[in-house]
């Protein structure tokens, strides 16, 4: 899920590209802003955050669709530090993105996101039945046709791509990810996360070869529970299993309590491009 937004959110323009392009800004920290249409005519800008699970929107923007959005029963999520998170779902009538829509969104209110002055975060259940791609270069995000997902599969490596989904509500996506050239973690891909956050299960230290004695220690506090966790930090050597790209040395957090055997932001391909190919379980990086 999203952490912080420091940076006041520049005025956007809803500018259609081409039939399936359309732009998107990337923040400071690396989270991708997308204006939206919700419910045939409301103008919104939501997060595309693949960690969030479930769509969801601040108190402050749900109050405009409330009246048509009716219940559609209860979830419980996990953050990826552990805390437990409860809330009412609801149908939303209608979400278009760049001309791409889907109805009969299934999604919550989050509250917090008040304070960030963004209306939602839309997650990966957008996109189930259709390919993407996230151009961070050129800030734009691409809905692909079978024909150009055909032509990135046969000019970009791909890795698998793991779904993590409960019912039609809730979706997350993880990547093998190669440490130090030699052990792979599954890693939550999560771009609410921004650039420059890595999280990698303590339980792998052993593996690496990592002596947690001999790191800089510092506690972590949970934002709903208050836990207090600890991390260890060091410097890996991370790449994308599989692709050929080369390994980029970053700064590593080993997290107690974390629900995943590892987490990313975007940092690793935040100067090329991504597709993600939900249908096909397939994850790509190109130029």
């Amino acid at each position: 899920m999203i952490r912080m937004i420091t940076v006041t959110l520049a005025t956007m323009f809803f500018i259609q590209i081409s039939a399936q392009v359309h732009p998107i800004t990337i923040l400071e920290e690396g989270h991708i802003l997308v204006s939206l249409k919700v419910n045939d005519s409301i103008p919104a800008n939501f997060i595309l955050d693949t960690g969030a699970g479930i769509t969801v929107m601040s108190s402050k923007f749900f109050n405009k669709i409330s009246e048509n959005s009716p219940p559609e029963g209860f979830f419980t999520g996990f953050r990826h530090d552990g805390d437990r998170l409860d809330g009412e779902l609801f149908s939303v009538k209608s979400i278009d993105l760049g001309g791409y829509v889907r109805n009969d969104i299934v999604g919550g209110v989050y509250p917090p996101l008040d304070n960030y002055g963004i209306d939602g975060l839309l997650s990966m259940t957008f996109f189930k039945d259709k390919a993407f791609t996230i151009d961070y270069q050129n800030q734009k995000i691409r809905l692909l046709s079978d024909d150009e997902l055909k032509s990135i599969a046969a000019n970009s490596p791909s890795v698998p791509l793991s779904l993590n989904q409960k019912s039609d509500v809730s979706l997350d996506i993880s990547i093998p990810i190669c440490v130090n050239g030699e052990f792979t973690v599954d890693a939550e891909f999560d771009t609410g996360s921004g650039h420059e956050l890595f999280l990698i299960n303590p339980y792998f230290m052993n593996d690496l070869g990592i002596d947690s004695s001999k790191l800089t220690s510092s506690i972590y506090t949970t934002p709903i529970s208050q836990k207090k966790l600890t991390d260890y930090s060091s410097e890996q050597k991370l790449g994308i299993c599989g692709t050929g790209s080369e390994y980029q040395k970053k700064s590593v957090l080993f997290r107690e309590g974390l629900i995943y055997e590892a987490l990313i932001g975007s940092g690793l391909f935040s100067d090329k491009s991504i597709t993600i190919d939900i249908p096909g379980k397939r994850f790509f990086v190109h130029n």
